[in-house]
């Protein structure tokens, strides 16, 4: 697991135990960090985990409108199974 990975996992926990603002800057601290790197996948990845704790956790309209971008982003990028199902906070946006 990388040091990315483990931040992601680390900050779904810190959503699910409430500190919904510390998972935000990690999800976000993350999403720039791979997205400089190059890493696509881990950054679409980062900004899923970042829709499932504003949805489950946050704010659910922000999640939504997130994941209507995340979703566009995976598609244009080839992602096309992480535009279509991109994270459990999926269904609770339609």
């Amino acid at each position: 697991m990388t040091p990315l990975h483990f931040a992601i996992r680390n900050a779904r926990v810190e959503a699910a135990s409430g500190a919904v603002q510390q998972a935000r800057t990690i999800l976000k601290g993350a999403t720039a960090k791979a997205r400089a790197q190059g890493y696509l996948g881990v950054e679409l990845e980062a900004r899923s985990a970042l829709v499932d704790a504003e949805v489950f956790h946050g704010n659910r309209q922000v999640g939504c409108t997130l994941l209507s971008g995340l979703q566009r982003d995976a598609s244009k990028a080839g992602f096309g199974v992480v535009a279509h199902d991109t994270s459990p906070a999926a269904s609770k946006c339609r």
